[in-house]
């Protein structure tokens, strides 16, 4: 069975069809998959687990994502984790808000257009 599953990671052409994201923008999928990515490593390497099953998801939305959007979520991701450790604010909409407001980057504003303020899903 494992052997199957890592053939077919192995031979993976293309992300296959998600029936969350049915519509031809695929913007909100490459950036589910991204944050699905990183949830999952950080799960795994908390848990002391190996983390190949992420690959999966860093395939998807490497598939999905133009590169340079995979560059800005990089850079913004230390950004995102600080202020999501930071337990002396409220987590409300507008501190979400404020955080999508001062990253200035073509994505974020993508994401926060499209994905409704969803940016700080990396909790």
């Amino acid at each position: 069975m494992a052997e199957l599953i890592e053939g077919k990671i192995k031979s993976y052409r293309t992300a296959p069809f998600d029936a969350r994201f049915p519509n031809t923008n695929q913007t909100r999928n490459c950036f589910q998959n991204y944050l699905d990515f990183h949830r999952c490593n950080k799960a795994l390497t908390a848990k002391g687990q190996d983390v190949t099953p992420c690959d999966w998801y860093q395939r998807v939305f490497k598939s999905l994502c133009p590169i340079s959007w995979g560059v800005e979520l990089d850079e913004g991701l230390p950004k995102l984790l600080s202020f999501s450790s930071d337990t002396t604010q409220p987590r409300t909409t507008q501190h979400r808000f404020k955080l999508a407001e001062s990253c200035q980057t073509s994505l974020w504003q993508i994401c926060r257009v499209s994905c409704r303020i969803h940016v700080c899903a990396l909790i």
